[in-house]
């Protein structure tokens, strides 16, 4: 059994894959984020309200459709490689400049989710910026890891 009261503890949890009982456990976080490929009928069932629905804007396995969650995320992020993505509240934001030629981005969000529950989550809770500003955190990671390939 996981030691899920250790989770009032954290800073912040992304979860990826779980049951809607497994997210609302993960709701005793401080911060809860979730991708969308957590499953559209699991974020529903849970009843679960995200602080952050984090995913890609061009997979077609995690797009969420408007008004498909009845408690919808505060902050939704979704990338969109060299092109950046978009957040909502917060708009369009641009990818960083990596100083390099983009390889293969395959994994590229791979990055995010250790990023996300240590940092990412942690500075956003903490010190609430704008939604740009928040998205950026995340996109700078993964710049950093193409960069690092």
């Amino acid at each position: 059994a996981l030691p899920w009261d250790e989770l009032t503890r954290c800073d912040g949890v992304y979860v990826t894959a779980t049951d809607a009982a497994g997210l609302r456990l993960a709701r005793k976080a401080a911060v809860l984020t979730a991708t969308p490929r957590t499953g559209l009928g699991i974020l529903e069932a849970s009843g679960v309200q995200l602080d952050a629905l984090i995913g890609s804007g061009r997979d077609p396995s995690e797009q969420v459709p408007d008004g498909s969650l009845s408690h919808p995320p505060t902050l939704r992020i979704a990338t969109e490689g060299d092109q950046g993505g978009w957040s909502e509240p917060g708009g369009r934001f641009a990818a960083i400049d990596r100083g390099k030629p983009q390889g293969d981005t395959y994994g590229a969000g791979i990055v995010l989710p250790p990023v996300s529950p240590r940092v990412w989550p942690w500075a956003w809770a903490r010190s609430r910026p704008s939604p740009s500003d928040a998205a950026a955190v995340p996109t700078a990671s993964m710049g950093l890891a193409l960069t690092q390939r």
